[in-house]
């Protein structure tokens, strides 16, 4: 596990400030996810937090052990989900949503970047998916008014009022007036998906 930790935070401290680096656990080198794995299609949709669960206790003093200035730290992004990473989420007892598009939470490292900063690193596999079955799907930023029916779920006008901007309209949900039909979904899609699917 030292050695392991080590590598990764050894390739965060060589990245760039605000980087989000997969990397593979075993060598230490940069991984791009498979088609039909996680893809992390947009960074600034990430918030990082402390992460309490034991293992990452446990490697934090490996970390302080060692003279390191990286933690562990749980990460949430949008990320588009495969099929590939469906079946590894279900192998380890995962419970995904039908949508294609999620906000997930996965398990990482943080270090100090080599411009200033930091840096954030998940360890993969070979496979191109996470080493920890510690994802757990989070709420989405974004909500969208139903595509068939209803004008209830509106967005703020930003002058105290709410209006409907129309059918399937996605929008950030702190801009909801908190309507239960408003969906919960990502806030946008890749070219060439269908945002009114899968979102």
């Amino acid at each position: 596990m030292r050695q392991r930790l080590l590598a990764l935070a050894a390739v965060l401290g060589a990245a760039g400030a605000g980087s989000l680096v997969l990397v593979n656990r075993d060598t230490g080198d940069q991984v791009r996810a498979p088609p039909g794995a996680f893809e992390m299609f947009d960074r600034s949709s990430c918030a990082v937090q402390a992460c309490p669960a034991q293992l990452c206790l446990q490697a934090n003093n490996v970390l302080d052990d060692a003279g390191s200035s990286c933690t562990t730290r749980l990460v949430t992004c949008d990320v588009r989900v495969g099929a590939q990473a469906r079946a590894w989420a279900t192998a380890n007892g995962l419970t995904l949503g039908p949508q294609r598009y999620q906000r997930l939470r996965f398990v990482g490292l943080r270090c100090p970047a080599v411009d200033g900063g930091s840096s954030f690193g998940v360890p993969m596999g070979d496979d191109g998916l996470p080493q920890f079955a510690s994802l757990a799907q989070q709420t989405p930023l974004c909500v969208r008014a139903p595509v068939a029916g209803g004008t209830s779920c509106q967005r703020s006008e930003r002058d105290g009022g709410f209006r409907f901007f129309g059918s399937g309209n996605v929008f950030p949900a702190t801009e909801s007036n908190g309507d239960p039909s408003c969906k919960p979904v990502g806030c946008s899609v890749l070219f060439g998906d269908n945002a009114d699917v899968d979102l």
